[in-house]
């Protein structure tokens, strides 16, 4: 049972999963459900964060290879999409961008975009941003944010950028949404 007034926490949140090109593979708004759940999770998580972060991240990582092999075999996400959002939620709970998460709690459009790629080690890495806009995001306005988010990896970690990331110029011309 939620406490009064929780109903409203991050009302108006939403998640997107997007290739490190900006393909948007998966979107959806955050349920209430999954919000009770990243509440929950961390608190439970705070003394053994790390072990708990291993296991989120193996989901999360999980969740994310199969929306892209559902994609590339041009099959339907929908039957798959709550699995998916709840392993990327459970992601989110454990690590350090639940304090900037918890932060924005109280404010309308909030936006999760999990940015994930092939690294040349063939491993799958995802990274997690979050913009504030008070409607969902156009496709344009995610693929900024895997633009801006590919831009920062190739100066703080190049070694796991895909092979094929060249640097492309910033939709919109802009760094705001």
């Amino acid at each position: 049972m939620l406490h009064p007034g929780t109903d409203k926490i991050l009302s108006n949140t939403y998640l997107y999963g997007a290739t490190w090109d900006g393909v948007v593979l998966l979107q959806g708004r955050l349920t209430t459900g999954l919000v009770f759940n990243i509440a929950r999770k961390e608190k439970d998580g705070r003394k053994d964060r790390e072990k708990y972060l291993a296991k989120a991240k193996y989901r999360a990582v999980g969740g994310f290879e199969l929306a892209m092999q559902i994609v590339k075999a041009q099959g339907d996400l929908k039957s798959s999409a709550p699995l998916i959002f709840s392993a990327w939620a459970d992601y989110v709970a454990h690590t350090k961008k639940y304090y900037q998460l918890n932060e924005y709690r109280h404010t309308e459009g909030v936006h999760i975009v999990f940015v994930g790629w092939y690294g040349p080690d063939g491993a799958i890495h995802l990274e997690t941003e979050m913009a504030l806009h008070d409607r969902a995001l156009t496709s344009d306005q995610v693929g900024h944010v895997c633009h801006c988010t590919m831009s920062t990896i190739s100066c703080t970690n190049p070694a796991i950028l895909p092979q094929a990331w060249i640097s492309l110029p910033s939709p919109g011309g802009s760094t705001t949404l």
